[in-house]
């Protein structure tokens, strides 16, 4: 004999169902970052105007590496989130 109440396992399952489509459809964007490799001499003021022209312009510092020519060099690696 089967009980006429609410079937919870109906319930469930149509809860999932919906919960698949709709993740299905969202729509999902993944965070895109653009990357700038500039090349300034390895001087204090240089690299400090380096930096602030390009952060006044959205970019954000994320490395740098060092060169052992002659002049010294530095390279700034900037992320710039989009």
């Amino acid at each position: 004999m089967k009980p006429d109440g609410f079937n919870w396992i109906w319930a469930v399952a149509g809860t999932l169902l919906v919960a698949t489509i709709v993740l299905a459809v969202w729509p999902h964007h993944p965070k895109q970052v653009e990357y700038k490799v500039i090349d300034v001499a390895a001087d204090a003021e240089r690299v400090h105007a380096a930096l602030s022209q390009h952060g006044s312009t959205g970019w954000e510092f994320a490395s740098a590496v060092t060169g052992n020519g002659q002049p010294p060099r530095l390279l700034l690696i900037l992320k710039k989130p989009e």
